[in-house]
C-alpha cells in the first residue's frame, strides 16, 4: 500500500530551553555529527515523503531561528516556516501555536492531518513515521500517538489501555499509582491529529496541572469523548513500537554523545551495504552529508565532514581529517 503522506502537515515541537543540557546554546540547536537536533527531525519528516512543516520555537532562541531558516534554505523542496510559543505553557500551547500558523498558512491545512513531533529525537526513522501514518489514515482515527515498550519505563508518560487494547489515557510518571508505574507502555510525545478536530481540542485544554501547563498529552483523552455517530474519524489509535531507543529524547549531554554515536553506526553501516570498506569503523568519524564513489577504502582514524564526496578508488589514509563548511 502506497504511504498516504499526501494531505499531511507536520508541527515540530522546538520551543523548550534544555536546562539540562547546562549549555547556553538552546537544546535543539545542539549537533550531533555536526547537524542540529532539529534538522535531524526535519530530515525524517522530508525523507519520509511530507512536504510542509511548521517549527515551533520560542521568540528569545535567535540561534534556533537562524538554524532553522538555513534549514528552509538548504532544502526549498520541503516547505518550512517557524510559529513563535510567546510564553512557555507547555507542549499544547505550543501546539496550538504550530496549529494556527499552518491556518494562517493555508485554510485548507483544516482538511488535512497534523503529524506532530518534537525536534529532540534525532533517532526517529522515515519509515517508522510513514507506517504511523498509515496506521492513522487506515483506520480514521481522530487521534492517534505512537507508544513504545522498554523494560526501563522510569521518567515517562504511561500508556494505559484496557483488555483489549483499547486507549483509556496517558499519565505522566508522578501521577501514576503503584500499578501504573509498572505500565512498560511509554508515550513517544509523537502523534496525529484530524486537523478539523484539533481547533476544539486545543480550545478545551486546560492547565490543571501542578506546572500550570497545557499539556498536548490531554488531546487524546478529549478525543474519547466525540460523538462517533457526528464523526468520520473517531477513536484514539495506539501505534506500538518495540524500537524503544528511536523514540528517546535528548534532555542531556550524556544522552546527546549516546545518540550521536547510534547515528554514527548507522551513517557506516548504510556505506558498508553500499560497499566502502572501513578497516576499523569504530575509530572513524563520518558526517552524512559525505558521500563516497566506487570501491572507496577508509583506513582508521579518519574523520570527514561537510559537504563533500569522495573519488571512486580512493584510499582515505589513516589520520585523514577533512572538513568542508556546511551551512547550519
Amino acid at each position: 500500500m502506497k504511504t498516504q503522506t499526501s494531505g499531511v502537515a507536520c508541527v515540530v515541537l522546538a520551543a523548550g530551553q534544555g536546562k539540562r543540557m547546562r549549555s547556553v546554546l538552546p537544546k535543539v540547536v545542539h549537533p550531533a555529527l555536526g547537524k542540529p537536533l532539529v534538522h535531524w527531525s526535519l530530515d525524517a519528516l522530508r525523507q519520509a515523503g511530507f512536504v510542509r512543516a511548521v517549527v515551533v520555537v520560542s521568540p528569545a532562541q535567535s540561534e534556533v531561528h537562524a538554524s532553522v531558516d538555513a534549514y528552509r534554505r538548504r532544502h526549498r523542496g520541503f516547505a518550512v516556516t517557524q510559529a513563535f510559543q510567546q510564553q512557555a505553557l507547555g507542549t499544547g500551547d505550543a501546539a496550538r501555536w504550530g496549529f494556527q500558523a499552518l491556518v494562517n498558512d493555508t485554510q485548507s491545512v483544516i482538511e488535512s492531518t497534523l503529524l506532530i513531533v518534537t525536534g529532540d529525537t534525532p533517532l526517529l526513522k522515515p519509515e517508522t513515521l510513514r507506517r504511523f501514518v498509515d496506521f492513522h489514515k487506515s483506520a480514521n482515527y481522530a487521534v492517534s500517538l505512537i507508544g513504545f515498550v522498554t523494560p526501563n519505563p522510569f521518567g515517562y508518560g504511561r500508556v494505559l489501555q484496557g483488555g483489549a487494547g483499547e486507549f483509556l489515557g496517558i499519565r505522566e510518571e508522578k501521577d501514576c499509582s503503584v500499578e501504573e508505574r509498572k505500565v512498560n507502555l511509554c508515550n513517544s510525545g509523537i502523534m496525529c491529529v484530524e486537523s478539523r478536530l484539533m481547533g476544539d481540542f486545543l480550545a478545551k485544554l486546560e492547565p490543571n496541572n501542578a506546572a500550570g501547563e497545557y499539556y498536548l498529552t490531554d488531546v487524546p483523552g478529549l478525543a474519547l469523548g466525540l460523538d462517533h455517530t457526528r464523526q468520520t474519524a473517531s477513536g484514539v489509535g495506539v501505534f506500538v513500537s518495540n524500537e524503544a531507543a528511536e523514540f528517546e529524547g535528548v534532555n542531556t549531554q550524556q544522552q546527546l554523545a549516546a545518540a550521536a554515536a547510534v547515528l554514527q553506526r548507522r551513517i557506516i553501516t548504510r556505506w558498508m551495504d553500499e560497499g566502502v570498506l572501513f578497516e576499523a569503523p569504530d575509530t572513524v568519524y563520518l558526517e552524512d552529508t559525505v558521500h563516497f564513489g566506487d570501491g572507496v577504502v577508509v583506513e582508521p582514524f579518519v574523520s570527514l565532514r561537510g559537504d563533500q564526496r569522495i573519488p571512486s578508488g580512493m584510499r582515505v589514509s589513516s589520520g585523514t581529517g577533512i572538513s568542508i563548511g556546511t551551512e547550519r
